[in-house]
């Protein structure tokens, strides 16, 4: 695979991607010397975050809203407040993007919804990147396939595929069987013979029995290195799964009021319904009153669809 004129997968360098976050400061100048400096370091891609506080929550400071877990980096803030200090400016993109290209590196970003996917577009990234936090918002990630540009999306708090892979290797050796326990691999297959020199349609790429013998150690001190595979969130992750985007209530309803684009967003943090139900709840009446910040649950809307005006 290609992103831009970068070659990406086991057959290339690892591609080295520096993120900058809200690492600017809040200071154009600064992004623009961090860009130089990711350039010095050899660093072949360079990427922004793309959101406003307002494509990412509601400015409320309760509840959920407001950080109050002491052992936070930003205890005491917002969301809302925290996603204004960290953003970087849309204007900067284009000046931001440019100096990147003018190193040679590539430049693209995380959009955060369908708006920052519009802008980026215009701007003509040659890639996207899918948060761990927005790896279950479907729409955006649709809409970000629909671009047809390559996707990297992090695999972290996921479940994912429950797929075990593994390696039937007819290569001399036992170096690639080896290696692919680093790569994934759970199950090896090799053929064996009791000696090479006896001939026979398979001798020549078989095990002896003293190699067998040194590959089932081996693979085993290779699979030990590796520690344990985390499939889905840890335990001591759980806790970040609140700033996944889920379904929030933004105005407030009345009992009957319908679900409109406008009044039901796809939003941190993560206390209300997957937005992967979007299009479940949308057009369905409230049934009862509702305020804004409200996480959407299946309580709040009634058993059938209604189509209704914005």
């Amino acid at each position: 695979m290609k992103i831009g004129h970068v070659s990406v997968g086991l057959d290339a360098p690892p591609l080295i991607i520096a993120e900058v976050s809200g690492n600017h400061n809040g200071s154009l100048d600064r992004a623009l010397a961090i860009v130089d400096a990711v350039a010095a370091a050899g660093a072949q891609a360079l990427k922004l975050q793309t959101y406003t506080a307002d494509t990412m929550t509601l400015d409320l400071a309760r509840d959920e809203f407001f950080i109050a877990d002491p052992d936070s980096l930003w205890s005491g803030k917002s969301l809302y407040a925290l996603y204004q200090e960290a953003h970087t400016p849309w204007e900067w993109h284009a000046p931001i993007f440019e100096r990147a290209r003018r190193h040679g590196m590539l430049a693209f970003s995380t959009p955060f919804d369908a708006t920052a996917v519009d802008f980026l577009e215009q701007l003509d990234v040659p890639a996207y990147k899918i948060a761990s936090f927005e790896n279950v918002d479907l729409p955006l990630i649709r809409k970000v396939g629909s671009t047809g540009k390559p996707v990297i999306i992090s695999t972290g708090l996921a479940n994912l595929f429950q797929c075990d892979v593994g390696l039937s290797d007819h290569t001399l050796g036992t170096g690639a069987a080896v290696g692919s326990v680093g790569l994934g691999a759970c199950v090896i297959e090799k053929h064996v013979t009791l000696k090479r020199s006896d001939g026979g349609v398979d001798s020549a790429f078989s095990l002896e029995p003293s190699e067998l013998a040194q590959l089932v150690t081996d693979t085993k001190i290779a699979w030990e290195a590796l520690g344990h595979v985390q499939i889905g969130p840890t335990e001591e992750e759980r806790a970040s799964l609140v700033f996944r985007r889920s379904l929030y209530v933004c105005d407030d309803l009345e009992a009957g009021d319908v679900l409109t684009p406008r009044n039901l967003r796809a939003i941190r943090p993560g206390h209300g319904l997957a937005p992967k139900h979007l299009q479940d709840v949308m057009g369905r009446r409230v049934t009862r009153a509702v305020k804004r910040g409200t996480p959407m649950s299946w309580d709040l809307v009634g058993s059938h669809h209604e189509g209704g005006k914005d």
